[in-house]
């Protein structure tokens, strides 16, 4: 919500090889490491298995498990042919909303 793009990168943890996602802030208010050997949003502690990612912007209205409407720009995460997933920051903590399976 600050108007400024936040980065978003792939990471790896150096001696696990667990791979994350990073979500670093523009504002330096909070930074997230999601996955890469620490469990996250989703109780997972490698997302090796995401095929791709895009972001959804703010304001935009997802259903599937209940709808979400976005206050701020959001992560949609999948594997092909199988889950997907929008990662989202409410409230200074990283959320997960399974959108297909």
């Amino acid at each position: 919500g600050d108007g400024r793009p936040d980065i978003v990168l792939l990471v790896k943890h150096a001696s696990r090889g667990k791979e994350g996602i990073a979500i670093l802030s523009r504002a330096n208010v909070s930074n997230y490491v999601l996955g890469a050997g620490t469990p996250s949003v989703n109780d997972g502690d490698d997302v090796a298995w995401i095929d791709f990612w895009n972001v959804e912007g703010r304001g935009a209205l997802l259903r599937s498990q209940g709808a979400v409407r976005l206050r701020a720009d959001g992560l949609f995460v999948a594997k092909e042919g199988s889950g997907s997933a929008l990662i989202y920051i409410e409230n200074g903590k990283a959320k997960w909303q399974q959108q297909g399976d």
